[in-house]
C-alpha cells in the first residue's frame, strides 16, 4: 500500500512541475487578446537579397515568449502586424503563424525590388542599399513648373545611384491645372534630366486635391499633356498616383496608354487595373537610409525595354 502511495505522490508531483513548467514557460496561454492589442509594434526592416522583413515587437513578444525583445523573419510579407493580432486573436497557435507560409501577391513573371526618394531622405549611402538587395530607384527630378523648382538631391542621388549599380528611374510632382501648365512642367523636366541614361519610366505624380476637383475629363487631359511632351522626347513615361484617385480622376484610355506606378499602402493591392510598379508601403527600413522610405516592387524588366528600344538616352 506504502508503495501504491508513493508512486501516486511521484505521479502528482511530476504533474504538478509539468503544470508549473506551462504557467513559468509558455505565457501564451495566458495571454490575453486586450493585452496584444496595446502591444507595441515597430515597422519592418526589409532584405531585398533574401526577400525577408524583420519585425520588432514589444510587449507583444513580453506576452507570447516571455522575452523583453525579440526578432522574428516573416517570407514576402508586406505588413504582418494586422494579422498576427486577428491570429492571436482568434487563438491560433502563435508560434504557427511564425512557421506559416503567407498569402502570396499575385504572381507576376518579372519582380525586382527599389525604393523612391527625394531630398526628405537626406544623405543616402547608396553603396549600403544596394547590398541590401534593392535593384532600382526611382529619384524626384522636381516639382512644378519653374527651373529652381528642381528637387536639391536629385543630382547627388542620381549619381551615387549609378556609381552603387542600382538602375534609375525619376519622378515629377505635379501642381498644374491645365494642359498648359503640365507642359511647362515637362519641358522643365526634360531640362533636369537631360543627359542621364535612365533605366526606369519618367513618372508623372499627380495626386492633388485640387487637382482632383477638376474631375476626371480635366486631370486626364493634363496627364497626356505632361506625358505626351516627355514621351515626344524619347522617354518612356508614366503616371504615379493612387488607387481612388486612379479608379475615380483618370479615364481608361489614359490608363492604357500609360503605365501605372501604383501607391497603395497594403499587404497587396486591391487596384483591378494593370500598374507595372507597385508602391506598397511609406514605411519602409533600409540600410543606408535614415527614417522612413518607400518601397516598391517592378513587374516588368524596364531597363532591357529602355536598353532594346533605345529609350530613356540609351
Amino acid at each position: 500500500m506504502g508503495k501504491i502511495n508513493n508512486k501516486l505522490i511521484g505521479k502528482i508531483c511530476i504533474l504538478l512541475v509539468s503544470l508549473l513548467t506551462m504557467y513559468l514557460f509558455l505565457p501564451s496561454i495566458r495571454a490575453k487578446a486586450e493585452e496584444l492589442e496595446s502591444s507595441v509594434y515597430n515597422a519592418p526592416t526589409y532584405n531585398a537579397l533574401t526577400d525577408t522583413y524583420n519585425y520588432e515587437f514589444r510587449n507583444i513578444n513580453s506576452a507570447i515568449l516571455g522575452r523583453e525583445k525579440m526578432y522574428f523573419k516573416y517570407d514576402k510579407v508586406v505588413d504582418k502586424k494586422i494579422n498576427v493580432f486577428d491570429s492571436c486573436k482568434a487563438k491560433k497557435n502563435y508560434f504557427d503563424i511564425l512557421k506559416s507560409p503567407p498569402e502570396e501577391v499575385d504572381p507576376k513573371p518579372y519582380t525586382t525590388h527599389g525604393i523612391d526618394v527625394s531630398r526628405w531622405q537626406n544623405t543616402i549611402d547608396w553603396k549600403k542599399v544596394k547590398a541590401s538587395g534593392f535593384t532600382f530607384a526611382i529619384i524626384r527630378a522636381g516639382y512644378g513648373k519653374l527651373h529652381h523648382q528642381e528637387d536639391a538631391n536629385f543630382r547627388v542621388n542620381i549619381e551615387n545611384a549609378k556609381k552603387a549599380g542600382i538602375n534609375c528611374g525619376v519622378y515629377w510632382y505635379s501642381y498644374a491645372v491645365t494642359p498648359e501648365e503640365a507642359i511647362q512642367e515637362a519641358q522643365v523636366c526634360l531640362d533636369v534630366i537631360r543627359g542621364y541614361k535612365l533605366e526606369y519610366p519618367v513618372m508623372f505624380d499627380i495626386e492633388e486635391e485640387r487637382q482632383k476637383a477638376l474631375g476626371k475629363e480635366a486631370v486626364s487631359k493634363i496627364i497626356e499633356a505632361f506625358c505626351s511632351t516627355v514621351e515626344a522626347q524619347g522617354y518612356y513615361v508614366g503616371i504615379y498616383s493612387y488607387k481612388n484617385f486612379l479608379v475615380n480622376y483618370v479615364r481608361q484610355d489614359i490608363l492604357e496608354r500609360y503605365d501605372v506606378w501604383l501607391a497603395e499602402w497594403n499587404e497587396k493591392p486591391t487596384y483591378t487595373g494593370s500598374y507595372g510598379i507597385w508602391q506598397y508601403t511609406s514605411n519602409g527600413i533600409v540600410n543606408g537610409i535614415e527614417g522612413r522610405v518607400d518601397l516598391n516592387i517592378a513587374y516588368k524588366n524596364y531597363p532591357e525595354i529602355m536598353k532594346t528600344h533605345h529609350l530613356n538616352g540609351y
